[in-house]
């Protein structure tokens, strides 16, 4: 039996041993130090017995000591050996050769808020209040954790406070997988685990079971399981399955499931299932949206299959189909390589029938666009923008209010090369212009263009010493382009039912092929710049621009056909014109100091410009570009030049010597910023800009003077964006008749040479105006959309989405918005009736609960005074899922559809809502 003596040594080895690795024992936060005596267990012969509701108390991390610690513990050569020797550190060769090799594979380590009990007798550890164990890669958090030495394992449990509220639930984590649990058992020699009641999130997805085995390999065999997205612990969705395995990293083996609502099964469901993680992408069927329209009937559109082709590139395929007989398709591909390029490709076809069941009529509709973006700087980049179709599509199928109201459509596919070392750069280009109204289209394929970056050639001459010869530049443009269109040769306005365009087809293309215009184009541009007075900068310029064409025309007066006719004469043909220019400009401030207690000063700059221009007529006889013959039977002449109507023109008629100026203002007010605890003052813009800008031809025989134009940009309020331009026409107009035929009024006026001031009617005649106004009524709306998006859920590309397309989603974080636009145009010929466009649009939203939006868009045509396309909408947030409806109330596109959608983790995250867009089908 030991000695006192010999007993507290022995304690105080125990003690030390733990405290050698981190660990002051007898420390609590918020208590003092309990003294090691009332610490110590109590002796019974050679049993350690732990002193009643006695624990080590601790909150520091500890190393604990393996199992071989009790097993091989000798107590009375721990006590010789705390005799004889000086220190307590033995020597590592003796601790090696006497402590076996373990089954631990590295240190564990432990601590808890509350205690910790250690029993010797039956070699446990039970850390109480906010357990926490490390052993390697893995972490065990709960409430209550028992190590049990013996049979290698580690048990976590939750508590409950006075409220029966469950504290501490276990969390075990292994690299990026963690687990919630209500109770488990992990034994770290096997590397397995049992745990009951087990949460855990693999990627977006969710899984719930009652009794879970985990294997070596981490993987997951779980009983009576939930599988979901749905972040709650009562998910409002899920796959029910008796049988689930879980693969990490890899994917999800399910036995026979179906889906649940709440708790209420569905017969929706398969024999097995196999779902990759979500964290890639998962092919998979597109569920449709329900509706009706009132041209083509009930519907369900947007059904299909998503393939996930590979981690660069994807497919969805969707459908439509309507009960009155219509239908259609698309294909929307999306493609992207990292650091390289991204696009997206979709292609919609849809076959309509007449509004009417009796009507036979129908159409074939198709659009195509394509978006293709490089994401870097290399020397060889392909860009395309394309947005092109059937001229009926935007007629009978609804996208937006801006896609079916836009009458015109540009495309575009652009390749570039830049020859590194050198100053050259090419492109070619592919382009396409249409009109769908007016059913016009033009193709310019190829456009081929290369450039000679700007240089200094005389810079060599004068050293660098920024002279006007230093600072002369060249450069070089030339332009290759070959163009056609659909025009009809052979239109006749004065023809009933003679077509102005041609159906762009495989019958009529060969047709435009061959009446296509091309040509080249050279420019050399030529200027340098100085001061002078130290304040005006002198900018002097030449220009040389040289045309290139492989005919030309030869027009003669026909006396048969009594017309000019015109021959093509086949052969290599050249024209070049000239110009001079000088611009002076200069910058002058005005500033008048308030001093007052909100204003200190206010400040005018003025930006004065004129430019000179010289450039010869090139329709005289000794340039041989025009041609003087006879017009009409009464022996009248007229100019024409042999490159009329020709892609890239030619050298103008008539000799000008002109003068430009403009004048632009901008006034700024400093003001005390009412924000800064400093007062500091800050900068207001009352006006970006008001310019006013003309020019005098001093060559020009008669109307020397050019339009008088007025342009003011400003943000009045920080709210209210105003743009406004107007024309004046300085030149007097006079009246000779009119005409009223079928209640269509014709004027018949003549311009003359006299200013309007001269006559009485002021600076000039107005002859083009408009105006600009937009506001959002809620700024605070468009900061909330500028801030970034955090959010631990979905990839960072995900997340950049959101934060550069803010306008394709709904933000449940803001209560309300509304955007409000009114556009007014006005043209004016003299006395002629004026020709006024006006156009209002609004479009915002409001939440009418926490999770309940209204959105809403509409407009006015003042034209012909009724409200344009109006679309309402119902956006119901429910955690995981969304519920949309959407109304169009009447019009042509009158419809309503409904749409039942799961959301993802990182939209629910967010608060946002996905507007689906035409081209957005997944």
């Amino acid at each position: 039996m030991l000695s006192i003596k010999n007993a507290l040594l022995l304690a105080i080895g125990i003690i030390v041993s733990t405290w050698g690795h981190g660990q002051n024992l007898g420390q609590k936060s918020g208590q003092d130090s309990i003294a090691i005596e009332e610490q110590l267990p109590i002796l019974k012969g050679d049993t350690l017995v732990p002193k009643p509701e006695q624990r080590f108390l601790g909150s520091d991390t500890l190393s604990l000591p393996g199992s071989d610690f009790f097993q091989n513990l000798d107590i009375d050569s721990l006590v010789n050996k705390q005799l004889g020797a000086d220190t307590l550190k033995p020597d590592s060769a003796e601790v090696a050769k006497e402590i076996p090799k373990s089954d631990i594979e590295t240190a564990i380590k432990y601590e808890a808020a509350d205690s910790i009990f250690l029993d010797v007798n039956t070699q446990r550890v039970m850390l109480y209040g906010e357990g926490k164990i490390n052993y390697g890669k893995i972490e065990l958090q709960g409430n209550r954790i028992d190590i049990d030495w013996p049979t290698n394992t580690i048990k976590a449990n939750y508590t409950t406070d006075s409220l029966g509220k469950k504290v501490g639930v276990p969390v075990f984590t292994e690299g990026d997988e963690s687990y919630n649990a209500q109770d488990m058992t992990y034994n770290f020699k096997t590397r397995k685990a049992l745990v009951n009641g087990i949460v855990t999130q693999q990627g977006d997805a969710y899984m719930h079971g009652e009794k879970v085995k985990m294997n070596a390999s981490s993987e997951l065999f779980i009983r009576n399981a939930k599988y979901t997205t749905c972040n709650l612990e009562d998910p409002h969705f899920h796959i029910a399955s008796s049988k689930l395995k879980v693969i990490p990293g890899n994917k999800v083996v399910s036995g026979p499931f179906n889906l649940h609502f709440r708790s209420i099964p569905t017969p929706l469901g398969f024999a097995f299932g196999m779902f990759p993680q979500p964290k890639k992408k998962v092919s998979g069927v597109l569920v449709p949206k329900y509706g009706e329209e009132r041209r083509r009937g009930f519907f369900l559109k947007d059904g299909g299959y998503y393939f996930a082709i590979n981690d660069y590139m994807d497919l969805a395929l969707t459908a439509q189909v309507f009960s009155k007989g219509s239908y259609g398709a698309t294909s929307d591909f999306r493609y992207k390589k990292r650091y390289a390029f991204n696009g997206n490709m979709n292609l919609s076809y849809n076959r309509n029938k007449g509004e009417k069941e009796e009507d036979s009529l129908s159409t074939k509709d198709y659009w195509i666009r394509w978006s293709h973006t490089p994401e870097t700087k290399g020397t060889f980049r392909i860009s395309s923008s394309v947005n092109a179709g059937s001229s009926t599509y935007s007629q009978n199928n609804y996208q937006s209010v801006q896609f079916n109201t836009n009458s015109q459509f540009n495309s575009s596919v652009s390749m570039s090369k830049t020859f590194t070392g050198t100053p050259f750069n090419a492109s070619l280009n592919f382009r396409q212009s249409q009109n769908v109204q007016t059913k016009s289209m033009t193709i310019s394929a190829p456009e081929f263009t290369l450039n000679t970056n700007r240089f200094f050639p005389l810079a060599w001459i004068t050293s660098g010493n920024a002279s006007v010869l230093d600072k002369l530049s060249v450069s070089h443009n030339f332009s290759l382009k070959n163009e056609f269109n659909n025009t009809n040769p052979n239109y006749n306005a004065t023809v009933e039912g003679s077509e102005q365009y041609l159906p762009v087809n495989s019958d009529n293309l060969p047709g435009m092929l061959r009446n296509s215009k091309n040509g080249g184009r050279h420019s050399v541009p030529i200027s340098t710049t100085f001061n002078v007075f130290k304040f005006i900068s002198v900018s002097p310029s030449f220009n040389y621009t040289e045309w290139w064409y492989l005919k030309e025309l030869n027009r003669r007066w026909d006396d048969e056909q009594k017309e000019v006719v015109a021959d093509t004469i086949r052969g290599f043909s050249r024209a070049g014109s000239y110009s001079f220019g000088t611009g002076f400009s200069t910058r002058l401030y005005g500033m008048v100091f308030v001093k007052g207690e909100k204003i200190e000063a206010i400040r005018h700059v003025i930006t004065p410009t004129v430019s000179l221009s010289y450039s010869p007529d090139f329709s005289e006889e000794k340039y041989g570009i025009y041609q003087n013959v006879q017009s009409d039977s009464l022996g009248a002449t007229k100019l024409y030049s042999k490159y009329d109507g020709f892609v890239f023109s030619g050298p103008g008629q008539g000799k000008s010597g002109s003068i430009g100026f403009s004048l632009n203002n901008n006034f700024e007010m400093k003001v005390r910023d009412r924000k800064d605890s400093t007062q500091e003052f800050k900068k207001v813009k009352l006006l970006d800009n008001l310019s006013i800008s003309s020019g005098y031809n001093l060559l020009a025989d008669s109307f020397n003077l050019s339009t008088i134009g007025f342009t003011t940009r400003t943000l009045l309020f920080n709210k209210l964006d105003i743009n406004y331009r107007m024309t004046l026409d300085p030149y007097l107009y006079v009246l000779d008749s009119t005409t009223n035929t079928g209640g269509v009024r014709k004027v018949y006026q003549t311009k003359v040479d006299e200013f309007t001031w001269n006559h009485g009617q002021g600076l000039g005649n107005l002859s083009n105006a408009s105006i600009a106004l937009s506001t959002s009524l809620n700024p605070k709306a468009q900061k909330e959309q500028n801030k970034d998006k955090e959010s631990e859920f979905g990839t960072e590309e995900e997340k950049d989405y959101i934060r550069t397309h803010p306008d394709q989603y709904v933000d449940f974080n803001i209560p309300w918005d509304l955007r409000l636009s009114y556009n007014v145009d006005f043209r004016k010929t003299g006395f002629a009736d004026p020709v006024v466009t006006q156009s209002f649009t609004m479009n915002g939203n409001t939440s009418i609960t926490e999770n309940t939006k209204i959105t809403f868009s509409s407009g006015y045509d003042f034209k012909n005074k009724e409200i344009t396309q109006t679309r309402l909408g119902i956006i119901r947030d429910i955690h995981c899922w969304e519920l949309s409806v959407d109304w169009t109330p009447f019009g042509r596109f009158t419809s309503y559809s409904v749409t039942l959608r799961a959301k993802s983790s990182l939209l629910q995250d967010l608060k946002l809502s996905k507007q689906r867009s035409f081209f957005d089908s997944f």
